[in-house]
């Protein structure tokens, strides 16, 4: 953190990101439990930090934006698999799978991988149920 100057808000939404990142796959990693739902709730809260300041800086329609939105999908996607099995949990992680979804396509076309994975994403958490966003 020394090495990130505090005006460059780009630079802190990215270590947000990351910080985020970090703090899901600890919780992947338990699987379950009690501590494996305060690493998500800790990753969900870096992620909406990194969202706010990217919104911004970067804009909403931006490829780091995206991005971030992604990575908010697959954490509470994640967090829905193995310790809440919540519909709320469902929608949530289908809303920012599809935010992304969005804003890649705009940037960089319906056959980019990244739109893929995102699409993927979405897909895998809009079905079975009648998840409207």
């Amino acid at each position: 953190r020394a090495g990130i100057d505090p005006l460059d808000r780009e630079g802190l939404a990215l270590l947000a990101q990351a910080e985020g990142t970090s703090w899901y796959c600890e919780a992947a990693y338990l699987l379950q439990g009690s501590e494996a739902l305060r690493r998500y709730d800790m990753a969900q809260v870096c992620f909406e930090k990194a969202l706010e300041i990217f919104e911004g800086s970067t804009g909403k329609r931006s490829a780091q934006y995206a991005a971030c939105c992604v990575e908010l999908g697959i954490c509470i996607g994640n967090r829905r698999r193995t310790v809440d099995f919540t519909p709320r949990a469902k929608l949530m992680a289908a809303k920012w799978y599809f935010t992304g979804l969005s804003v890649r396509k705009g940037l960089l076309g319906e056959d980019h991988p990244l739109t893929v994975r995102a699409s993927f994403g979405y897909a895998s958490h809009s079905q079975q149920h009648d998840v409207l966003i």
